[in-house]
């Protein structure tokens, strides 16, 4: 859930002038529209520094879906200077037409700024679409897309040295307050930078520390394109999660922020159950899984015998 920021005629705090701009609650923030693109650039570039996450001699791949976020987040990668590839995967979600109008927007920003991007069409690799692959599966459209997702980004990306993505302060912190409710394995593992693990590329999140709102302005300020409507399967606890989380941040502002970087500061703190999964290649692809079948080349397995 995301809404827009009210713009305004302001006195900014960082150039002193008396421009259109907005009011940024979360930092108790009167800023210009030129100066705030400069203060989100910063906020992830320092995002990046602080995480140790990628430099600018590697290479790596965006995951863009075409929404605000991913969209964003590569445009601030080009500015910075970074070295960075489009991977898209169309999902095939024809839903109000989503898959497609996702596509054409990821290729007309690849186009306006002049990157190398490289489309995967999920239908071609599982041969059905995600609806009946989860129906098929017996699992949620969301956890199957994601899995599917990864597999082939992880595939893709052998020459990459990361893949980022766009995930935003919103999604983590939704998915912490969703660990913490229902002591997740999942927190153990949360953090903006995942390491490589032999198959399984470096993952890192830069935007980890910036709300989706303003990823949504950046993109506004800037006309870039990007495809507005959110994924219409989207659904579940996943977006039970991100709404309260957004409606917390508008009764108290800064309370998320606050909540997600004392996270980050007291995780090592937290007294873990040592219990580490040993993962080995998978029998059928070499996929890095903790069953002898990784999740990918099962669902392909379930897809033939039915097809």
């Amino acid at each position: 859930m995301s809404e827009k920021i009210k713009k305004d005629l302001i006195r900014c705090r960082l150039c002193q002038e008396i421009k259109e701009g907005v009011y940024l609650k979360s930092y108790n923030l009167k800023v210009c529209l030129n100066c705030f693109l400069n203060f989100f650039k910063k906020r992830v570039e320092k995002t990046i520094e602080k995480f140790k996450m990628f430099d600018k001699k590697e290479k790596i791949a965006v995951a863009i879906s075409g929404g605000k976020d991913s969209v964003a987040l590569a445009k601030v990668l080009k500015d910075l200077g970074y070295n960075i590839n489009l991977f898209h995967i169309n999902t095939g979600i024809d839903d109000e037409n989503y898959a497609e109008n996702s596509e054409k927007a990821v290729k007309k920003f690849a186009e306006k700024e002049n990157l190398p991007l490289k489309i995967l069409n999920l239908k071609d690799e599982i041969k059905i679409d995600i609806k009946l692959a989860a129906k098929i599966s017996k699992k949620e459209i969301c956890g199957v897309c994601g899995m599917v997702k990864r597999y082939l980004l992880n595939r893709e990306v052998k020459d990459f040295d990361v893949i980022v993505t766009g995930h935003t302060l919103d999604d983590e912190a939704g998915s912490l307050l969703s660990s913490l409710i229902f002591w997740k394995e999942f927190m153990k593992r949360q953090w903006p930078v995942l390491k490589e693990e032999e198959s399984l590329k470096k993952r890192a999140k830069p935007l980890t520390l910036v709300f989706e709102k303003e990823t949504k302005l950046f993109c506004e300020i800037l006309k870039l394109p990007y495809n507005p409507q959110p994924c219409p399967l989207r659904g579940g606890p996943y977006l039970f999660f991100k709404n309260f989380i957004y409606t917390l941040e508008e009764e108290m502002p800064s309370s998320v922020l606050s909540f997600y970087k004392g996270f980050l500061k007291r995780k090592k703190e937290f007294k873990w159950e040592e219990k580490k999964i040993k993962l080995e290649p998978c029998q059928r692809c070499g996929y890095l899984t903790s069953a002898k079948i990784c999740s990918f080349c099962r669902l392909k397995e379930k897809i033939s015998n039915l097809l």
